[in-house]
């Protein structure tokens, strides 16, 4: 009889499932996914309350990976609808579209700003020009000097900096993260988005589900188990133990109050390093034990607001202003109206905090007040045309992506460099992904688990596709 090797994977969000699919058909393997929520996606599903379907987020697939796209496009029951990004500024009571648009420069209110913050572009791009016909060489090592080298002082201080203290408590981000989270517009890439009104095409659109974005890891999951691999949902690991960081693994999980053993001749993890350390046994993980603190991230609490007879202005608007509680609304009706009843728009609002601030020991009740009063001051809509108002935790959502977490990501790789672990997805390594950067890593990482590609040339191309720029 054949041995077949046995590969345990660690949480079933798009990474996790796209390593399971591209191990499909390996008859020398046998692969279970471990999945502690009572659903696949992580934080790309798309949720159902009071009547509602709306994603964790506005999620999208990115046409910066094509072949990603292509094998999406296949899943049965997946229809992909091509929108194109619609980012808005809220800053001074006004809506800025961003890129730039005409519109935007129509008003008396909206024409001061835009012309200091154009300038302050201009004069930042100019400078980098300049240095580079000097062959002057600056080496702009800070996240700060990334983000005023590319938009300017202007918009940096009054608009991009504020948004990132919101979003992720900090200014004192990695610069790596400045390079990957940010466009750095060219000068001729900001002309012709501003002459042409629109983004160009090809650049600023992006796929979406007619379903709903869960959609895509709900497509997955059906596959893999088709193709026979054993996906364990509401399984809450206990602890993993091992000889050696090369295994073999075993796995204690409970399930329906039940305890349960697996053995894993190779592992893949695609949770936090800190809680795959917190699940390793003493002495596997004394080593990198203290480093578990360096994973520090923020929990958003989103809230879904039904409002009659309304369209938000874009798709995706953020809010810098440190006043405003919220930091992100989307509109989920203008990703897919076939989901929201007729005449409704369904607004999420990304608020983020800390463990235990304010907003996050609210009860639900008080914040979907506090929120809903927030929304209100807006003035776009009356409180008669709010139907329903309800919220959503997700800890974790966002990453504290700063020095200190980088150099302690390198240990953990060097630690689990030739070893039975492989570390896989957002939230195993320092990139801040979206869904199609971690189903490229997932892909990667079964490549390498199948002998396709070596551990180097797996490292080298992840680090490339969890580098390409993300656009929400």
């Amino acid at each position: 009889m054949m041995h077949k090797t046995r590969i345990v994977i660690i949480g079933a969000g798009c990474s996790g499932l796209s390593v399971a699919w591209g191990l499909c058909g390996r008859k020398n393997l046998e692969v279970t996914l471990l999945e502690a929520a009572p659903a696949v996606g992580g934080l790309s599903r798309t949720l159902e309350h009071d009547g509602l379907r709306f994603d964790i987020g506005p999620h999208r697939l990115s046409p910066q990976l094509p072949g990603i796209v292509e094998k999406i496009r296949g899943l049965p029951g997946i229809d992909l609808l091509e929108l194109e990004n619609e980012h808005g500024v809220y800053f001074n009571g006004t809506v800025y579209s961003y890129p730039p648009k005409l519109r935007n420069m129509c008003s008396a209110s909206s024409l001061k700003f835009t012309t200091v913050f154009a300038a302050g572009w201009l004069r930042a791009r100019s400078q980098a020009v300049l240095r580079m016909l000097s062959s002057r060489r600056t080496d702009n090592t800070t996240f700060e000097d990334i983000i005023l080298h590319s938009f300017g002082r202007p918009f940096s201080e009054m608009v991009a900096f504020p948004m990132i203290r919101k979003v992720w408590g900090t200014k004192d981000l990695h610069e790596d993260f400045a390079r990957i989270r940010f466009e750095l517009p060219t000068i001729g890439t900001m002309l012709k988005r501003f002459l042409r009104g629109r983004s160009l095409p090809g650049v600023s659109m992006f796929y979406y589900p007619r379903q709903g974005f869960g959609r895509i890891p709900d497509a997955m999951a059906e596959f893999v188990r088709s193709q026979g691999q054993v996906i364990e949902l509401t399984a809450n690991i206990r602890r993993i133990e091992a000889e050696t960081i090369k295994g073999p693994f075993h796995i204690s999980y409970e399930k329906n109050g039940r305890e349960h053993h697996l053995v894993a001749d190779r592992m893949v993890s695609t949770i936090s390093n800190r809680t795959l350390i917190g699940y390793l046994a003493a002495p596997l993980a004394s080593p990198i034990m203290p480093l578990a603190e360096a994973f520090p991230s923020r929990t958003m609490r989103l809230g879904i607001l039904a409002v009659r007879n309304f369209q938000l202005p874009a798709r995706v608007i953020i809010f810098p202003e440190e006043h405003i509680i919220f930091n992100r609304l989307s509109s989920f009706d203008q990703f897919s109206p076939e989901l929201c009843p007729d005449g409704q728009a369904i607004i999420l609002c990304d608020v983020i905090c800390d463990h235990g601030s304010r907003y996050d020991t609210m009860s639900n009740e008080q914040f979907d007040q506090v929120l809903t009063e927030a929304v209100l001051e807006l003035g776009w809509f009356g409180r008669n045309d709010i139907l329903r108002a309800f919220n959503v935790r997700c800890p974790g959502a966002y990453p504290v992506l700063n020095h200190e977490r980088y150099q302690a990501q390198d240990r953990i790789e060097a630690f689990f460099e030739n070893s039975g672990i492989v570390l896989c997805g957002r939230e195993a390594s320092s990139d801040y992904n979206n869904a199609h950067n971690a189903i490229g890593k997932g892909f990667l990482v079964a490549d390498y688990l199948a002998g396709n590609i070596d551990a180097e040339t797996m490292r080298e191309r992840s680090r490339i596709v969890g580098r390409l720029p993300i656009q929400d």
